[in-house]
């Protein structure tokens, strides 16, 4: 079976590819040029939230055994990856709706269903846990919730909140003890209805660079009185529960990667076909050919490790706290690749606000900027991912001493091929910390074995396969070094500071590594599913070439056979996607109807 939007995670996102209808019909509020006039405007887009509601997206973000459809962790990130295609502040701003995720975590049944309800009505909750002093600092948060016999006392000011000021509700960290220590914050879940003029205040909202329609705005309390059940899990839980709802937001931050990263590739490359140099087109330029064959490869590969990430949820949540950092670090930097790529491509029109595609191309490319920043910085993801990396690679040496080949390469089946169905996602059992070891990591010598099995390889050429042994065996060499350099970090260095450099250098071997690893392991499982034209390997010898700091250009038929696909998937009208994903015919308009597979 070939992997197409037919497959059960991906028919959700389909529909609704088709519901928004085209990006190029210029009365549709999903269009193009409807995102760059409600951008120059810096207008909120609130017909698109209501339409989005209307259809029943809301439903993706609820659990289905509380009324939603939230199911597979593959779905809700294709259909975030097909409003982020469209309009990022759209995305941003309806993906808000995720940070109910605490309430799956650490809520009672009354709060789950509560909240439930409101999501599904169509209420918008804000994550207001970021201070204007502190950032990312949660431990020096100032706004305190005062304790008394049947109520919170709120005071204080959360600042630089996405809907803040026009969400419904908040998911709020407050001081609940006078120590900083993890047990000093506690969760709550504000329903503003209740608030209204009782206490609280808005911030200014704050203009952005890109994204100039959000509400980035604050909330500010002053004696604000809540009541006891707004308090989710207990008190001195706070710091758990957000870290562990940030584990799952972060993972979905790469839909926004995904979706920028095509239109930026789109554009530069009908661009390329369309203009004409030195006589020529500037397609047929050989250094043109070879960039955007490469900058398809890096979004390729973001796509690949967003889905493994995805998947992970189902398949390994308790070492998801070391696999949610490494997919918001590294997803993100592959499409500021491509970005720096088809930039360089469209020469002087990347500089001009709209001489190309209306200034699409440059919407995107500003967008984007931010998105590295999102739910906690790269630096911030480093460092929580470096305090891992012993107990990680503990758990992987302890398992690797009783694995059992047959069922390892089952449960790695399960990981990376599409087609093999997955149990529901249970946010109960995500981890504050990996102990369990590295299922990535640990597939590396099956998948190894896999690409010596001519049922596997069957169809490559001699060279292409030789390629890939010699790039998977790199990967096995580079994987000892780096368990021995953080063995002997751990076992040498005293108690070390907060953003230690060498620490930080490990984490992102490891980030690096890991992502490298995931993308062949799905290429090896997905292989004969997926279209001839990836089948072939060239896309992910030139990506593993690249990542791996290849500076050669890439051999002429690997180059021609990955860009004949992206020319393939735009003339048409297909996803830059390893999935087979019609989009909306360009004549097609908007049509209110429920999200149905």
């Amino acid at each position: 079976m070939s992997l197409t939007s037919n497959l059960r995670q991906f028919q959700s996102a389909a529909r609704l590819e088709q519901i928004l209808g085209s990006v190029h019909d210029t009365n549709n509020d999903f269009s193009w040029s409807a995102a760059i006039e409600r951008d120059e405007k810096e207008q909120y887009p609130q017909r698109a939230v209501d339409f989005l509601n209307a259809v029943g997206m809301n439903r993706f973000y609820v659990p289905s055994e509380l009324g939603g459809r939230m199911e597979i962790g593959e779905e809700l990130l294709y259909l975030h990856r097909v409003l982020a295609r469209r309009d990022l502040t759209i995305n941003s701003t309806y993906s808000t709706n995720a940070w109910s995720v605490i309430v799956w975590i650490g809520g009672n049944a009354n709060q789950c269903q509560n909240i439930a309800n409101r999501i599904l009505s169509g209420a918008a909750p804000a994550l207001a846990y970021s201070e204007k002093a502190h950032g990312a600092d949660l431990l020096s948060s100032e706004v305190t919730a005062q304790s008394g016999e049947s109520k919170y006392v709120l005071n204080g000011e959360k600042w630089s909140i996405n809907r803040a000021t026009l969400g419904d509700s908040l998911s709020l960290i407050a001081k609940t003890s006078n120590d900083r220590g993890p047990r000093s914050l506690s969760a709550f879940w504000l329903d503003k209805r209740q608030m209204a003029s009782k206490g609280t205040y808005s911030l200014n909202r704050l203009p952005t660079v890109g994204m100039r329609g959000l509400d980035i705005s604050g909330i500010g309390f002053n004696n604000a009185e809540i009541h006891k059940d707004a308090l989710i899990g207990e008190e001195g839980q706070g710091l758990e529960l957000g870290l562990k709802t940030l584990q799952v937001t972060r993972a979905y931050c790469s839909s926004f990667s995904l979706g920028a990263g095509d239109t930026m590739l789109r554009i530069a490359t009908e661009f390329a076909i369309e203009r004409e140099l030195y006589n020529k087109k500037v397609i047929n330029i050989p250094l043109v050919r070879e960039q955007l064959a490469t900058a398809y490869a890096y979004l390729l590969a973001a796509e690949v490790l967003s889905l493994v990430g995805a998947r992970g949820l189902h398949v390994c949540i308790n070492q998801f706290s070391t696999w949610s950092p490494i997919v918001k670090v590294v997803v993100p930097e592959y499409v500021e690749s491509l970005a720096k790529i088809t930039s360089s491509v469209l020469g002087s029109r990347f500089f001009l606000r709209n001489a190309y595609a209306d200034g699409m191309y440059q919407k995107a490319f500003r967008d984007h900027l931010i998105v590295s920043v999102f739910d906690g910085s790269s630096t911030v993801c480093l460092d929580s991912l470096s305090f891992q990396l012993k107990s990680a690679n503990k758990g992987r040496s302890k398992k690797a001493d009783q694995l059992n080949q047959a069922e390892a390469k089952a449960r790695y089946r399960q990981l990376y091929d599409l087609q093999v169905e997955t149990g529901a996602i249970d946010f109960r059992e995500l981890e504050i910390f990996n102990r369990d070891g590295d299922l990535v990591m640990e597939s590396l010598g099956t998948i190894i074995e896999m690409l010596n099995n001519t049922d596997v390889t069957a169809g490559l050429s001699t060279q292409t396969l030789s390629t890939l042994r010699e790039r998977a065996n790199q990967l096995l060499v580079e994987q000892r070094s780096l368990d021995q350099k953080i063995q002997d970090y751990f076992s040498n260095s005293e108690q070390s500071n907060e953003f230690e450099t060498l620490r930080f250098s490990l984490a992102r071997g490891y980030a690096e590594l890991f992502a490298r690893i995931a993308v062949l392991g799905f290429w090896v499982f997905n292989r004969h599913g997926l279209r001839p034209a990836l089948q072939d390997g060239a896309w992910l010898i030139i990506f593993l070439n690249t990542a791996e700091g290849e500076t050669s250009p890439p051999m002429a038929s690997v180059r021609e056979s990955t860009l004949a696909d992206l020319l393939d998937r735009i003339s048409t009208n297909h996803m830059l996607s390893v999935i087979d994903f019609a989009l909306a015919p360009r004549d097609a308009k908007p049509v209110k109807e429920e999200i149905t597979p």
